[in-house]
């Protein structure tokens, strides 16, 4: 590749520096073309913040089809790597693409001349409508009943390393090289990855000495590498390689996106993992090295997308009497779905006979054997008392607009986005006090009340007691439909708190002070 790359990114920053300052290159596994994911869209929300901030940033990503590319979009010469079994493959970099003043440069691989899409699927089949667009980041389904994401033990089947995420990880360390190579005297090149279709090309980068950042979205999934193309790149193991262990041990700072998950996870006692590597032990080891290494593991609340702080005008013939309750949750077993499922139907009616009318509306894709869950729920509450359909951006902001309250009874949530953008709308969150949900609506640290939503009970009660999950959300609802004061306080206090703290800029600022300042050479 040539020193014009870094030229190609643009350069926000117009002040004449005192110090060195970070270039970040957030690798992501989504591409230009396709619509952002959850967690993509929280990665594309720093990118968004670090700009504006005046940082240099750029996203990396794999070419997937989509727009063609003129030549002029030609960045550097083509490159190759080689793959386990003596094979190579010839890639070239593309771009800058811009969204929203982030500049997106995609990695292409060109097989004898043809271009080849970096599909990054892991594991064969099982996809929703959803997941036929995008990446399967959905590696290893759950074995057993709904109890087996608690993080109790090692319950998970890793999904097989694809060859296209192998080459796309493969190719990383050669980018960030070279744009390192290409940046100012005066900046440092932080290659920032995210999750487990990242988590080989942070390791690669990172036995490079390119400075590495590595943010974990969930723990729940995970790639296994297999024990021949680990020999292959020189890691020795007994079995397959899981890919998240091996970047929570090989970056130089680890973070997660919420304060309060990165507390969970720093705990010895925390069993994910599906191999002998349980992440628990290899953070709790980074904690206990972290005078003599760089960081133990950081907590960074996400940041919301603009298009998600802008307020959406709520219908002027809503139905006031009747209680809009939301639930957009993708249909795994973490988000305790059947906490609530086999009573609904049975909740609607006996509170629809103490005068109190609650409709469901459920925007969700995922499991099959939740999906099928949710239409028999359906089925039995009868018509007009809760709705089920695919979820899409454009039927998740009209459900908000007519929303009063949304539902995240997650058994472990590392951040909650849906919870954030319902804030966002005056929608009040009510939630298992569990992870990224307890910075999401938070306790006053005097009254021990909830500041921006409500509380269920501890998930491992909701999963005992379903009862207590309809003795929280139905005086709630109560309060909803008499428009009591303290509903109306907690919703404009909700509204404040998406508007001054979900800012692209904030949590940008907190990865800059507590991450990449320290990072620079």
């Amino acid at each position: 590749m040539n020193t014009n790359l870094a030229a190609r990114v643009p350069q926000a920053f117009t002040g004449k520096r005192t110090t060195r300052a970070p270039f970040v290159a957030l690798a992501t596994h989504e591409p230009f073309s396709n619509r952002l994911s959850g967690y993509g869209q929280a990665i594309h929300a720093l990118g968004i913040g670090l700009t504006r901030l005046g940082v240099r940033t750029c996203a990396i990503a794999p070419f997937q089809g989509g727009k063609g590319w003129l030549e002029t979009g030609l960045m550097g010469q083509p490159f190759s790597v080689d793959l386990p079994g003596g094979k190579a493959m010839t890639l070239q970099l593309y771009g800058p693409q811009m969204r929203d003043g982030v500049p997106y440069l995609e990695v292409r691989a060109i097989n004898g001349g043809v271009d080849v899409d970096l599909e990054m699927t892991t594991y064969p089949g099982n996809k929703t409508r959803e997941l036929e667009e995008l990446f399967a980041f959905e590696t290893y389904p759950r074995s057993g009943g709904v109890n087996n994401l608690v993080s109790n033990g090692a319950v998970y089947s890793g999904g097989e390393l694809s060859q296209a995420a192998l080459v796309y990880n493969l190719a990383l360390p050669h980018v960030a090289a070279a744009l390192q190579a290409a940046a100012d005297k005066d900046e440092t090149l932080i290659l920032h990855g995210h999750d487990h279709l990242i988590a080989l090309g942070v390791y690669l980068a990172h036995q490079q000495n390119i400075p590495t950042v590595f943010t974990v979205h969930n723990p729940a999934y995970t790639t296994l590498m297999p024990k021949n193309i680990a020999a292959a790149l020189g890691l020795t193991a007994a079995g397959e390689v899981d890919l998240l262990a091996l970047a929570l041990q090989y970056c130089d700072v680890l973070t997660t996106v919420s304060p309060s998950y990165a507390e969970e996870m720093g705990s010895r006692n925390f069993a994910y993992g599906p191999t002998d590597s349980k992440y628990g032990r290899i953070i709790y080891d980074r904690i206990g090295q972290a005078r003599r290494r760089t960081s133990g593991i950081i907590g960074i609340l996400n940041s919301l997308l603009p298009s998600y702080l802008s307020v959406i005008p709520r219908p002027a013939n809503r139905d006031t009497n009747v209680v809009q309750v939301l639930v957009s949750n993708r249909l795994t077993g973490q988000k305790g779905y059947d906490f609530f499922l086999e009573t609904l139907p049975i909740a609607l009616k006996i509170a629809e006979g103490s005068g109190l009318n609650i409709y469901f509306t459920i925007l969700a894709d995922g499991e099959k054997d939740i999906a099928s869950q949710v239409a028999k729920a359906v089925s039995r509450a009868g018509f007009g008392k809760v709705s089920f359909s695919h979820y899409t951006e454009q039927a998740l902001a009209a459900a908000l607009a007519k929303a009063d309250l949304a539902l995240m009874p997650s058994r472990f949530e590392p951040c909650g986005l849906f919870a954030m953008a319902a804030q966002a709308q005056g929608v009040l969150p009510v939630v298992t006090p569990t992870g990224g949900l307890i910075d999401i609506v938070g306790r006053d640290s005097k009254t021990r009340t909830s500041k921006w939503g409500y509380f269920f009970d501890h998930p491992a009660d909701l999963a005992k007691d379903p009862s207590l999950f309809w003795s929280t959300l139905l005086p709630i609802a109560k309060a909803v439909r008499d428009n009591s004061r303290e509903i109306a306080d907690l919703r404009l206090a909700a509204v404040q708190r998406a508007q001054t703290h979900y800012q692209p800029e904030r949590s940008a600022k907190e990865y800059l002070d507590q991450v990449y300042a320290r990072m620079v050479r």
